[in-house]
């Protein structure tokens, strides 16, 4: 495939940055199917790698048409491993997992339901992994099932953690 340099729109900014054949070929061998949205320095200062990404109001450096503008609120705080009961009273600490994950159907109790009930999180018994559970999951038993329900779940690994593949009471 042929690559050609373009300038691809900042979301953050606002402005224009270039985005190359060189790199768009590193993206392609990456496995990339999307353009970056976010200008180099956006990028980094969203990862932490940049503590300086510019005085707010000025010119964005990455952008070639100089129409980009350097905001307050335009670097998105990184995801925390911290959430709110339901009632949204207390902080619960979430303990990502990397190891190997149970085989099977393990039990688990269901330690946060979302309150739009679009998922919810359980913690296996025999060990301390919290798995993601989606609402498809779990949608025809919705009016059963509360905080520390019983439940029974087969686990699988993903980019953000466990999450199961299939939920029962």
């Amino acid at each position: 495939m042929t690559y050609i340099d373009k300038t691809v729109p900042c979301r953050d900014c606002g402005g224009f940055f270039e985005f190359s054949a060189g790199e768009q070929e590193f993206y392609a061998s990456k496995g990339f199917t999307n353009e970056p949205v976010r200008c180099p320095l956006r990028r980094r200062a969203i990862k932490g790698l940049q503590t300086d990404a510019g005085r707010e109001g000025s010119v964005c450096p990455q952008d070639v048409t100089a129409a980009g503008r350097i905001g307050s609120a335009v670097i998105p705080q990184p995801a925390r491993n911290t959430y709110r009961s339901g009632d949204g009273s207390a902080s619960t600490t979430r303990h990502p997992h990397r190891g190997a994950l149970p085989a099977g159907v393990v039990q688990a109790t269901i330690i946060r339901i979302d309150p739009s009930w679009q998922y919810l999180f359980v913690r296996i018994d025999e060990t301390t992994i919290d798995a993601y559970v989606h609402a498809s999951l779990f949608a025809q038993q919705r009016t059963q099932i509360a905080v520390s329900d019983v439940v029974f779940v087969e686990l699988a690994a993903s980019a953000k953690g466990p999450r199961a593949v299939s939920f029962s009471k």
